[in-house]
């Protein structure tokens, strides 16, 4: 069995109604009163600020890439020198093992020279009578 609504309901949803329709009236006028021109004109609007944000992220990542070039350009050119000083450092140290060993090798030949000059003189020969 189907109650029916008691007055206070009904009232209420009336009033609903009405609201709903009083704010779809409303709207349909703002529509109305907003021309073509309007509408396009906002369009415009919004697209213009789109292309303005969009060349400003342009201009940013631009700069940003050019710092980024810079820096790895830097940062190559430091690697570079490093290897350029270690490879002199080791080329030095090579000279100077190369130097040592031709001073000890020149040692080492005096000595043996010296050795055998006095084996060859003895200090005291034997004399004859």
């Amino acid at each position: 069995m189907l109650l029916r609504a008691n007055r206070r309901t009904r009232m209420k949803n009336l009033a609903k109604r009405r609201k709903r329709r009083l704010y779809a009236q409303l709207q349909a006028q703002l529509e109305e009163d907003v021309a073509p021109e309007e509408v396009e004109r906002i369009a415009m609007e919004a697209e213009e600020a789109r292309q303005v944000c969009h060349e400003t992220w342009l201009r940013a990542t631009a700069a940003a890439d050019a710092k980024f070039k810079k820096k790895q350009r830097i940062l190559e050119e430091r690697r570079r020198l490093m290897d350029d000083i270690k490879q002199q450092m080791e080329q030095e140290s090579l000279e100077k093992e190369m130097q040592e060993k031709e001073e000890r090798e020149a040692m080492a030949l005096a000595r043996e020279s010296k050795r055998q000059a006095k084996s060859a003189h003895p200090k005291h020969p034997q004399r004859t009578v």
